[in-house]
Order: structure tokens, then sequence, then C-alpha cells
């Protein structure tokens, strides 16, 4: 991948930099020569650190302690970067018992980034939010564009935390002296799959995990936006060296399949190598009743049935991205989830058991 523009001395902190999609931001950072700082809760977490050992140049990575719930390490962090892609955001597994528990991090902790880099001077933040901020529940709104705005009163913790937080990141950018304004780009991807560079779990990547080890009970009518990590990692870099991203949101999706389409996709591979991937598909009643019971359940009945159309064209124009087929990103994560023993290699177990 070659820089549009000589890189070599400007400097870029992302944020979370262990994690699924930071971390491969950080790669392709350093493929185009950019030096790279990210920020980690705590540098004595081995595992969390271990994504250094697939770096390009792990050695020139700077690495600062800074926490999502407290202003110290910031100052430090952004300090003589020119550009801050903050990535770090809480992405539970379910819904907390108390909503404030990734609310607060996900509002409070963008908005001390922002002012961190802010007072630092940088040039431009691009922020990562998701299209759980966009995403309508209303059937008869299946046109999803950058326009579009999560209804809180329709959503979960999780869309409510990622709407909330954009929101505000917009009031800050908006209330700005334009005299001496940050730019801002917002990035809103869907499901982030495809190739890891981890080898801990992380939540984007469970959905595939329950798949292939046959964890889930049943298969309800949801239709998921799936993008591949790799396409929103070049959308954050191309957003930082194309000024006309300034000011705009993007919506990162490659398109919408359903839990069904993606059980057929990893059965079609996987299937054959021993993989009992779950088939069911359950009605929506069996939802409703499971709503009663289940805050996970709860929260994603209200989008079952509607399959929306996401509109992908702005990225493709102003960030240049030119979208890895959904089919690609799924097996590549699947991929990955094996190599990295967090799923079983069931090829490699019957060759051991032959022997």
């Amino acid at each position: 991948m070659e820089a549009l523009h000589s890189s070599n001395s400007v400097r870029v902190l992302v944020t979370g930099i262990s994690g699924f999609l930071a971390s491969r931001i950080a790669y392709e950072l350093q493929n185009r020569n950019y030096i790279v700082r990210g920020t980690v809760r705590s540098k004595k977490d081995e595992k969390k650190m271990m994504f250094l050992k697939k770096m390009l140049y792990p050695e020139k990575i700077e690495i600062f302690e800074a926490n999502l719930l407290d202003d110290k390490g910031w100052p430090e962090a952004t300090k003589d970067c020119e550009f801050v892609l903050h990535v770090a955001s809480p992405f539970p597994l379910s819904s907390p018992k108390n909503a404030n528990d990734l609310i607060k991090p996900a509002v409070e902790g963008t908005m001390r980034v922002l002012q961190a880099a802010k007072n630092s001077g940088v040039k431009k933040i691009v922020v990562t939010s998701s299209t759980a901020a966009i995403i309508s529940s209303n059937p008869n709104n299946v046109e999803m564009t950058e326009e579009c705005w999560s209804d809180l009163k329709a959503v979960g913790t999780y869309m409510k935390s990622k709407n909330l937080a954009e929101r505000a990141a917009w009031e800050f950018y908006k209330s700005q002296d334009p005299s001496s304004k940050m730019e801002m780009t917002v990035i809103n991807p869907g499901l982030i799959v495809g190739p890891s560079l981890i080898g801990t779990d992380f939540s984007s990547g469970e959905l595939v995990r329950q798949l292939l080890m046959n964890q889930i009970p049943g298969l309800p009518d949801f239709m998921g936006q799936i993008v591949d990590v790799r396409d929103v990692a070049t959308a954050h870099i191309n957003a930082i060296e194309r000024p006309q991203s300034n000011g705009k949101r993007f919506i990162l999706v490659s398109e919408g399949m359903t839990m069904v389409e993606c059980a057929n996709v990893l059965r079609e591979k996987y299937g054959k190598l021993g993989y009992k991937i779950p088939s069911h598909e359950f009605w929506n009643s069996t939802m409703w009743i499971a709503s009663i019971f289940s805050q996970d359940a709860a929260d994603m009945y209200p989008f079952l049935g509607i399959h929306h159309k996401w509109h992908n064209e702005l990225s493709q124009k102003i960030l240049g991205i030119k979208y890895f087929p959904a089919k690609e990103a799924l097996l590549e994560m699947a991929n990955s989830l094996i190599e990295f023993g967090i799923v079983p290699n069931k090829e490699k177990d019957k060759v051991n058991a032959i022997k």
C-alpha cells in the first residue's frame, strides 16, 4: 500500500491499539511509513501486548498507558501527534445490567480523547462510531445513509452508547472556534470481520466463533452489516490523508447478510472439516418469547425481518474504498480464529488422531 504523501515524520495516535481493528490500523499506518503511537490500559497485560509481534516494525511503536475513564495519560499520548484515530470503545458480548457501565466510557472516553487532542494541537481526529448509531428499527425505513440516526427510544444499550458518543463528538466539533478548528471525520462500520492480528478473544469475532462452535441454538431473521477489517483500516487512514473527508461521517458496509446466510457460508467450507454449523432457523415468535427473558434477544427483536439497504457510495467516492466481499471477510475471520487457537483446529486434530 503506497503512501499518498511523505509520512515518515508524521505521528499518529491510535487509541486502544491492541484491539482487533486498531492493531490492523497500526499495521497499515506502518506500511505507509507513519510514526505510530498507541494507547493501552496496561503495558503489563502480556496477552494484550502480543499484537506487537505481528507489526511490521514493533520496536518503533510508541506505547502509552491511558484509560477512557481517567484523564491521566491522555495529554502525554496526544502530545506531538498530527492525527488521532480514536478507535477504543467498549464492545460487550452481551448487554450490561447497568447501562452506564457501557454508555459512560463510550461518551466520556470520546470527549476525553477529543479534548486532549484539541489541547495538544492535533490537526485532525478520526472517530470510530458504528452503524449502530445509524440503523433504523422502522420497517418502512430501510434505506440507510449518512443522514440517518438510530432512535434512542428503540435501541439497546450498545446502540445507544454509540449514538450518544457520536452525537457528543459532533457537538464538540461544531462548537469549536473556526480560527483554531481541529478537523474531524467519523467512520461508521458494521460488523467488522476479516483476518486478525491479535490472538486474544475479541467481540467482533464472537458471532463467527459461536457459529463454528455450534453454540447458537438457532438462527433468527436478523441481518448484519458485514465489513472487512482491512477496509475499515484503509478508511481511517485515507480519512487523514483526504481533506475532502473533513466534517463528514461514512458508512462502512460491504453488504448485508442474514445469520442464515453467514452460517451457510461457513458451513460450505468448514462443515466438511467437522465443524457443526447451526442450521435451525428461529421464528420471530420464538425470539419474542426469548426477549422476555434475555436482554440480548430483546435488543435484537425490533430489527428482526428488516433487511436494510446500506448506501456506501460516499465511502467509495471520497475514501476510495473498494470493498472485500463479505463472504471472503467471514472466511478470513474463521481462519484467524482457528489459527490462533480461539476455535479448535478440527482438521489438525483429525491428523493427530490418525497418528
